[in-house]
């Protein structure tokens, strides 16, 4: 099955903005796979045993070569996401207070740190233009996928 460019963009999802910042539609490079690939190291590795040093080193490593990797800037959000869990919750635990930022920044600067690279990854992600598809796009997406399927399956009978 051959899908279009003019059928990704019909879409809707795709937008131009995204395609410009390189985030999308873009030839990867070897070094670029190599980086995504070291992404789903980590992600893998992750799940099986744990965000801990060598996922963020591992992340961190594949963004040096391949910066603009929305993949790789999800992943470190997600990092950086639960990590700030972690410790709120720890807080919460042991001192029986849900901190703000501004306690964070003045109790807890480690604590406060990782909130400020977590926001930097979501203001990195917002900066390329990302969007999450909603799940009525997607199926939407699916459906127009499937009708083309269709259409070229008749047009090959028809040969």
């Amino acid at each position: 099955m051959l899908i279009t460019e003019d059928l990704i963009f019909e879409s809707g999802f795709i937008k131009t903005e995204t395609i410009r910042s390189g985030i999308y539609m873009d030839t990867l490079s070897n070094q670029q796979t190599v980086a995504y690939m070291m992404q789903d190291l980590a992600q893998g590795y992750g799940i099986k045993f744990g965000n801990d040093g060598f996922v963020i080193e591992t992340l961190n490593k594949s963004m040096e070569y391949f910066p603009n990797s929305i993949h790789g800037m999800a992943l470190k959000a997600n990092y950086y996401t639960g990590l700030l869990r972690q410790y709120v919750y720890e807080i919460k635990k042991q001192f029986n207070e849900t901190p703000t930022p501004q306690q964070l920044k003045a109790k807890y600067p480690i604590v406060y740190d990782t909130f400020l690279q977590r926001n930097a990854m979501y203001n990195m992600i917002d900066n390329t233009g990302y969007e999450p598809i909603s799940t009525q796009q997607y199926e939407a997406w699916l459906k127009s996928i499937g009708e083309e399927k269709n259409r070229q399956e008749h047009l090959k009978e028809k040969e």
